[in-house]
């Protein structure tokens, strides 16, 4: 597994930390927003006085069972009104929680945000979007990972992403209708945590979630609250220096390698372009110029 980092990532192998991020933090919007369903919400009522037929059929039960009403057309705007009166939605709240189902899902984000955070993995290390959009313009590095370490295993398990399919990319639906010990609701939920617009598919991202009251924390840039985590030298594998990485950048690379006995000489590589194709190439660092 590997983790791009701007020169940050320095920090990461200097403390032996990795950040744990609040999902209201993430550069996608659509993280932790599913669309509902099992619920009766305003554009449902609307429906319902749309559909004449049913209208129809329930007014001609209610007129047989002798409800005091006039006229279907009198039966269709009292209803019309009905639904656009805050006591009558108010009312509904009170038997059918449900109803407030599109205002928490977009407020789930946040609720979501207050307990848990992620931590963010690829399977690819040559990844020339995610070189540019994660490292920096290339200016920063790449830690591997083992993931079969027991780092891995005994504290909180990888998850791969499920990014979605189909032409339309419709985002997850969260069943209101199902409640926590429901048959379908812990798998649910589990399935909301890992999925992703297929936009995204080509970061093949891994993610471990992590209750954030149980991590170490201290404030980072600008004041902000940063969660962390801790994890054994010896998870990992190497560390990869963007091909736009500073001579500076490196030897904090190197410090922090030496601190914890780490060989630059079996793990430290250098990222270049490869000299015919749109692709990167690694080579140890004994064997790449350092910047200047």
């Amino acid at each position: 597994m590997y983790k791009y980092c701007g020169d940050w990532g320095v920090d990461i192998a200097r403390f032996l930390q990795l950040k744990v991020t609040p999902p209201d933090q993430f550069n996608d919007p659509f993280e932790f927003m599913p669309v509902p369903a099992g619920c009766l919400n305003q554009p449902d009522l609307n429906q319902m006085i749309a559909d004449e037929t049913a209208m129809h059929d329930d007014f001609d039960i209610l007129k047989a069972q002798g409800a005091p009403l006039q006229d279907f057309e009198s039966y269709r705007r009292y209803l019309q009104q009905l639904i656009q009166s805050d006591k009558f939605i108010d009312k509904l709240k009170e038997e059918f929680e449900t109803i407030e189902a599109p205002d928490r899902c977009k407020n789930l984000c946040k609720e979501v945000s207050e307990s848990l955070g992620l931590v963010c993995f690829t399977t690819k290390r040559d990844n020339l979007l995610m070189w540019s959009h994660y490292a920096n313009g290339h200016k920063g590095l790449v830690i591997g990972f083992d993931s079969d370490h027991a780092f891995f295993s005994e504290r909180c398990r990888l998850r791969p992403v499920e990014y979605s399919t189909g032409e339309d990319d419709r985002r997850f639906v969260w069943d209101f209708s199902l409640n926590p010990g429901d048959d379908g609701y812990q798998t649910m939920a589990e399935r909301f945590i890992v999925t992703k617009s297929r936009r995204w598919h080509y970061e093949d991202e891994w993610r471990m979630l992590l209750e954030l009251e149980r991590l170490e924390r201290r404030l980072i840039c600008d004041g902000v609250l940063g969660h962390f985590i801790n994890f054994p030298v010896d998870a990992i594998t190497e560390i990869i220096l963007g091909y736009r990485c500073s001579f500076d950048t490196e030897q904090a690379v190197r410090e922090a390698m030496k601190l914890h006995g780490l060989s630059p000489g079996d793990k430290l590589l250098r990222a270049e372009p490869h000299a015919t194709e749109f692709k990167l190439q690694f080579v140890n660092v004994a064997d790449a110029p350092s910047d200047s």
